[in-house]
């Protein structure tokens, strides 16, 4: 919402304004962090005032020493830019010195309008403090794709990417639709595959020198033995797109012609999820030494209404792949529970087709929201339920609900995690970073089907507030619960929310979460781990998951396990030790499980990686967005 015109205390509007036709300015904040201000060709400036957008990344949550502000009107040009060109995007107004360093604030929650005119803002109870909020509007990453039908032959681009499976024996057969390429390349495919130089093998690649002109390089890309499955496709795409950013070749085409529409899905949302950076907080590189990023890829298939709906549908996956990914990568100074707002808000104004709801604290003390609250009770920050609702089909048609874990960081509260490696925790919001990317998804496909997404977010820190072993605390279904570890947090906050999503009458309710990590000692990283009471709907998930390369196992839930979860002194315990630690933490979320099927999703393990994967890259991998996509389209079929 746009504030309310008004005064800013003392502060007389500024009568002078002028164009500001300078450079770009760079801004240096009080903690070393720099920013650009764009040239402000077409911003109304005044004397003593900076306004600008600055471009970056998304819910900066660092702050700016600001030694004055001047609020004032601007009388004829507009200051905010179309939403479609720049997306939401924040005011900043800053008082410009003659140094090189430039002292910045923010008007928070400001939207794009047409104009400024006769505006006056305040800044509100935040300029009177030093310390303001920086906000950004993010950067684009997405890798910008595209669908040809044209021959190999007749297309210019830097790099040829082609796609390989091994022989059952011997050296690979050229493929008739490359012949005429490889005679332009006087035979170098064929030779290279004659002598085996290149063999097919799982995330192998091979480079060929082309022409000056059309195909200026060759990119082999191996399949592996395994079937040629949108999961195998999908690997190969993003292994492509990692060849191509080192090799600084800027864009790609890659040739799928012959490929099902499965294998074209997985190609196009694979080349997505290898051209992936996260950039935002980075110095670049001297320009010498930069290799341009791969930012554009066109998909050679056939002429085919099929071929045509397949590229949608990863083009669709990619995008929301990139929304999780990125909510993951941010650091938790950066990813705060108000991101998530703006994630959603952002969601909502780009589709136009979902609507956003958003309930802060005294909000969820009226709803009782003990478990959800006691963890929130450590931090300054306004944890956030956001609910995201996209209606495809009839409103009297029952919705699937996806619910999300948000912690933003999770430093174990009380129970305090151990040093090494607690920057890991940043990931602890992969939950619900994957509803947010399913919710992109799915508004873009425009499913007949009706779909809610239910995040919970805040941190868990330590302070003299925060919720201590041996408390016992009351969740919004009455039920209470002695918190045994603190660093058990996960699932107090997905209890409440699983109270909460009875209210829509759900058809099914799937959660996900780094739960546990007793799920990764289980399933190591290959596996998203599966629970659930009802069988049909634990099935359906797991093949939705196989489907997309997010292979899932379902472990047992059985009542014996209950056991370890009893409480002497309340109803339930927020921990059943260490002994099947994953089994007794579903368990404990199907207290909280009334009037509908459910599934609960562990993606300790899956939903990021400390290591390079050579296909993708160490951090946020995008599960569980394949996942929830994948079932909504089979509810949806």
């Amino acid at each position: 919402m746009v504030p309310t015109p008004q005064r800013a205390g003392n502060h007389a509007p500024t009568q002078n304004w002028r164009k500001y036709q300078g450079p770009n300015l760079l801004v240096r904040d009080a903690h070393g962090l720099k920013f650009t201000l764009q040239r402000a060709g077409s911003l109304d400036v005044g004397c003593s005032v900076v306004c600008a957008y600055v471009l970056g990344c998304s819910s900066m949550a660092e702050r700016s020493t600001v030694n004055r502000v001047v609020v004032g009107s601007t009388p004829t040009a507009p200051v905010c830019p179309d939403r479609a060109s720049r997306g939401p995007g924040v005011l900043f107004f800053g008082r410009a010195k003659r140094t090189a360093a430039y002292r910045v604030a923010c008007l928070p929650a400001l939207r794009p309008v047409p104009s400024l005119q006769g505006y006056t803002f305040a800044l509100r109870a935040a300029l009177s403090r030093a310390r303001l909020q920086l906000t950004f509007s993010p950067k684009n990453t997405m890798l910008s794709l595209h669908v040809s039908h044209a021959s190999v032959t007749a297309v210019d681009t830097p790099l040829l990417a082609i796609f390989l499976s091994p022989a059952p024996s011997g050296a690979i057969t050229l493929p008739a639709g490359l012949q005429s390429l490889d005679a332009s390349l006087h035979g170098a495919i064929a030779r290279t595959l004659a002598r085996r130089d290149f063999r097919g093998q799982r995330d192998e690649t091979f480079t060929l020198v082309g022409t000056d002109r059309g195909v200026e390089r060759v990119l082999l890309v191996g399949l592996g033995k395994a079937p040629a499955t949108r999961a195998a496709y999908r690997r190969a795409g993003s292994v492509a797109a990692r060849a191509a950013a080192k090799l600084g070749a800027g864009a790609l085409h890659a040739m799928v012609a012959d490929a099902s529409p499965e294998q074209i899905e997985g190609v196009v949302a694979g080349l997505a999820l290898g051209a992936w950076t996260y950039t935002d907080l980075r110095t670049p590189p001297p320009e010498n030494e930069r290799r341009a990023p791969l930012t554009s890829a066109t998909i050679i298939v056939s002429d085919s209404d099929d071929s045509r709906a397949a590229f949608a549908l990863g083009d669709a996956l990619a995008a929301g792949q990139a929304v999780a990914r990125r909510l993951g990568m941010m650091p938790s100074n950066v990813c705060t529970p108000e991101t998530f707002v703006e994630t959603a808000n952002g969601i909502a104004a780009r589709q136009g087709n979902v609507a956003v709801t958003v309930l802060g604290r005294e909000d969820m003390e009226r709803e009782g929201m003990g478990a959800f609250l006691c963890i929130a009770q450590a931090t300054p920050q306004e944890p956030r339920l956001v609910v995201m609702e996209y209606r495809g089909a009839g409103e009297d048609d029952a919705p699937v609900v996806l619910v999300g874990k948000g912690l933003c960081f999770d430093t174990g509260g009380i129970s305090m995690k151990p040093a090494p490696d607690m920057e890991w925790m940043k990931y602890d919001m992969s939950g619900a970073g994957g509803v947010m990317g399913a919710m992109e998804t799915i508004s873009r496909l425009k499913p007949k089907i009706n779909v809610i997404g239910v995040i919970g977010s805040t941190t868990n820190m330590v302070s003299g507030t925060a919720v201590k072993p041996g408390d016992v605390v009351t969740a919004s279904n009455g039920k209470t619960i002695e918190v045994i570890n603190t660093d058990a947090e996960g699932r107090m906050v997905l209890a409440d929310l699983l109270v909460f999503v009875k209210r829509f009458k759900p058809a099914v309710v799937l959660d996900a979460a780094t739960l546990t990590g007793a799920i990764v000692f289980a399933l190591g990283h290959n596996a998203v781990g599966l629970f659930g009471p009802d069988q049909a709907s634990v099935d359906e998930v797991r093949a939705a998951g196989e489907r997309c390369g997010e292979p899932g196992w379902q472990l047992p839930v059985w009542d014996e396990y209950r056991e370890q979860i009893k409480s002497e002194v309340a109803d339930l315990r927020n921990t059943g030790g260490r002994p099947a630690g994953s089994i007794t933490a579903a368990l404990f979320l199907q207290e909280f499980v009334d009037g509908y099927p459910w599934v609960h999703l562990d993606v300790a393990g899956t939903a990021y990686s400390q290591t390079d994967l050579g296909w993708l890259p160490k951090g946020p991998t995008g599960t569980p967005v394949g996942t929830f996509v994948e079932f909504v389209r089979g509810r949806a079929r």
